[in-house]
């Protein structure tokens, strides 16, 4: 019986062959962001972009569990709804993450809302904190 050796270096380049030749068949094509359809209390849909834990770290500085937070990005159901409509939409939206949030002891939470799909520089956040008495309140900044 003959064992075949293989070298480290063949498995480590024909490695990289393969993750490029995977990386160029995609070449070419139009990147859309992934996203999920949600369904909201009232019965309308969101479309979900990301959800994620933010960790409480500012740039330089020390690390800070009390801001922990999760982070949804959503788009708007109606995007030209106005200013009113869309407050109220994010928090229902909130209302898809408050449980776990409070189920980690977290005290704040950050919606940002798109008016599309597609990748956008401007959107709407939604800041979300709860006080010692457990209720929660939001304000709204713009991007």
């Amino acid at each position: 019986m003959t064992c075949l050796r293989v070298s480290t270096r063949a498995l480590v380049q024909t490695a990289l062959l393969g993750a490029l030749a995977l990386f160029w068949s995609g070449c070419g094509e139009e990147f859309h962001e992934p996203w999920r359809d949600q369904a909201l209390a009232s019965g309308k849909t969101v479309k979900v972009k990301s959800l994620q834990i933010a960790w409480g770290v500012e740039h330089d500085e020390p690390r800070s569990p009390q801001k922990d937070c999760f982070v949804l990005q959503f788009v708007y159901a109606a995007p030209d709804a106005g200013d009113d409509a869309h407050a109220r939409e994010a928090k229902e939206v909130f209302e898809l993450i408050r449980p776990v949030s409070e189920q980690w002891g977290f005290t704040s939470a950050e919606l940002m809302a798109y008016s599309t799909t597609e990748p956008d520089r401007h959107y709407d956040l939604f800041f979300f904190q709860r006080d010692a008495d457990g209720k929660w309140a939001s304000k709204l900044d713009r991007h």
